[in-house]
């Protein structure tokens, strides 16, 4: 994954930079149902990144991040709830068939809602687990333009 942004502070080996966000539509200038009221809006947020290159504040750069650990976080990230309300479906929807409560449908849903619960806090842990490990970081790579005067 490769992104571009702008180091608004510097403090030795971690930057501040400034990153654009753009929507699917942020170059479009058409009205659309999908964008929302005209809204081809992009976001602006603020990372901390290891600055290894020693990029300095006013400074367009690079930034990368390995795309295995982008797709292993998104697979932890979109697969386990997914995961966790089927197997939550069809556990509830076994537990009523062995007692005979309720009907196996609802048993279903209330396994796939509260395995999805469970899976929120799975993601937690390993969020928590992950969060120290920099291979997951994006790292700045490139001084793209130097507009520290501008």
């Amino acid at each position: 994954m490769e992104e571009q942004g702008k180091v608004v502070e510097n403090s030795g080996r971690i930057a501040r930079v400034l990153i654009t966000r753009h929507s699917a539509c942020s170059k479009c200038d058409k009205t659309c149902p999908l964008s929302e009221q005209d809204s081809h809006d992009q976001d602006q947020i603020i990372m901390e990144v290891e600055n290894e290159i020693g990029a300095v504040k006013g400074e367009q750069v690079k930034l990368e991040m390995e795309k295995k650990n982008l797709v292993f976080a998104s697979l932890i990230i979109y697969i386990i709830p997914i995961i966790n309300m089927i197997a939550g479906y069809f556990l509830g929807d076994w537990v009523a068939a062995k007692t005979n409560i309720l009907t196996g449908e609802v048993f279903g849903i209330l396994g796939s809602i509260l395995f999805l619960g469970f899976s929120f806090i799975i993601i937690r842990l390993i969020d928590t687990k992950f969060k120290n490990n920099k291979n997951f970081e994006p790292v700045i790579t490139q001084i793209i333009r130097n507009n520290k005067y501008i």
